[in-house]
């Protein structure tokens, strides 16, 4: 969410940039609006003082994304413990076929979540951390 964030950050500032010099009417505050906005204006965009600043800023926002977008499994080994009743395996990351992104989460019995489940996979463990928890507390 935090990377979301700072590229809608990113997209936004540049467009409220062109729509204030250009007099252009901005976009709605959402990255694919804002990224259609700046390829109808990136002629100008290069053209102007900040070009420079213009091209860094893309190039840190879209470094830093690569970079969350693909986590190192060997920095997060120790997921817990597998949320499938009766099982209490461990969890691990597993990278995605001929990539270095983690392509879903299995525990040692072979449950297996997919990116798509993680949101609810992540929940399932906290609640299952929660102090004084019982089998029968949901």
């Amino acid at each position: 969410m935090a990377t979301r964030s700072r590229i809608l950050g990113t997209l936004s500032s540049w467009a409220a940039l062109v729509a204030d010099e250009r007099g252009a009417g901005a976009p709605r505050r959402r990255p694919a609006e804002l990224a259609a906005f700046l390829l109808v204006h990136l002629d100008w965009l290069l053209c102007h003082a900040a070009a420079g600043d213009f091209v860094e800023e893309l190039l840190d926002t879209a470094d830093h994304a690569r970079r969350s977008a693909y986590v190192k499994p060997s920095l997060a080994k120790d997921l817990g413990r597998c949320v499938h009743p009766g099982c209490e395996r461990p969890l691990s990351p597993v990278p995605a076929a001929g990539t270095k992104g983690v392509g879903q989460v299995r525990c040692a019995a072979g449950h297996t979540w997919l990116p798509h489940q993680w949101l609810a996979l992540m929940r399932n463990l906290r609640r299952e951390r929660r102090p004084g928890r019982s089998e029968g507390a949901a």
